[in-house]
């Protein structure tokens, strides 16, 4: 989506903008038309199977109510952002406005209910309600939850509503100073010992860093039938790459969100999650990862976020032997 809308701002004068682009209906069906063409050429490229919505085509009317809903952007944006070079605006100030607009343009991308949208946009754009405040102090604060409240309901009646649905759980443990540290993660959910998913992540990087290089084991089992494995799951695999944390102030390096990204050169693809930390549960770290197709779920971690005391492995054996099997593999 960034490569079209880039594509199509260069290709015009210097005083077409992006609010012009957004604005313009005839040119987001344009940029939309684009990215599926780029999607299609994708699979097709790796011989993969096309997603159902590129196969059916894009639905009319949801295109219509995309296109919409995007042209309202720019209005939102020029109530919660003060552009007055005078003005004094504070960090939370603006971070508390930049969230609410990411929430807005998440709902919008991910297809959420028109009417759900419709209320978002009037408690920002028109302070409905009066909570815009009350939301916006919400969403500066370090645990604020972007990505729960960008997928919850907007249905506010006042601010305890608000915190409930915009901030993280008190049990949520923030990630700091990860650099030296390492962290498990478990998916709970063995599927009646047929499904086997955990995650070791060795963090390195400066002290009190708030990105850097990324060490992983994984092993991912699924729909295992006579003790055997498919293709797709792997007993053992190590991973190297980068990871940020998400969400940081500038002058903090704690946060409750990490970007971890890796690259395999051998077969030139590359691969992205977030990882979340959702609560604490009977001395259970919660975390919510985004693993796969489907979004954000919860895996459970013993020790949660600790100081890393052996070597990081660096081969696929390795990683098998420190990740055995819990279904009896």
């Amino acid at each position: 989506i960034y490569s079209a809308l880039a594509s199509r701002l260069s290709a015009e004068s210097n005083s077409f903008t992006l609010d012009t682009l957004i604005e313009d209906g005839t040119q987001v069906r344009e940029v939309i038309d684009e990215v599926d063409n780029s999607l299609r050429t994708l699979y097709q490229a790796e011989e993969l199977t096309l997603p159902s919505e590129l196969v059916s085509g894009s639905d009319a009317s949801a295109v219509s109510d995309l296109i919409s809903q995007v042209a309202d952007i720019p209005d939102v944006v020029d109530q919660l952002v003060n552009l007055d070079p005078n003005a004094t605006v504070t960090l939370e100030e603006a971070t508390g406005s930049l969230r609410a607009i990411e929430v807005l343009t998440d709902k919008i991308a991910n297809g959420r209910d028109s009417s759900e949208i419709s209320r978002l946009r009037d408690l920002l754009e028109n302070d409905t309600g009066g909570l815009r405040d009350d939301l916006l102090t919400a969403l500066s604060q370090d645990n604020a939850d972007v990505s729960g409240l960008a997928s919850d309901a907007i249905n506010f009646t006042d601010a305890n509503d608000i915190n409930n649905a915009a901030l993280l759980p008190a049990g949520a443990v923030a990630f700091s100073n990860l650099p030296g540290s390492q962290l498990k993660v478990s998916d709970p959910d063995l599927d009646n010992n047929t499904k086997d998913v955990e995650v070791i992540f060795y963090f390195e990087g400066e002290t009190n860093a708030t990105s850097g290089l990324l060490h992983a084991c994984a092993k991912y089992i699924e729909d295992v039938e006579n003790g055997q494995i498919n293709e797709a799951s792997t007993t053992g695999r190590y991973a190297v790459g980068d990871w940020s944390l998400l969400g940081t102030a500038a002058d903090s390096s704690v946060g409750y969100s990490i970007l971890a990204r890796f690259e395999d050169d051998e077969e030139g693809l590359s691969f992205q999650t977030i990882l979340k930390s959702a609560d604490t549960d009977q001395g259970v770290f919660l975390y919510e990862f985004d693993l796969g197709d489907d979004g954000l779920e919860v895996f459970e971690s013993l020790a949660g976020v600790e100081t890393r005391t052996q070597d990081i492995p660096t081969t696929d054996n390795e990683c098998k032997s420190l990740l055995p099997s819990r279904i009896g593999l």
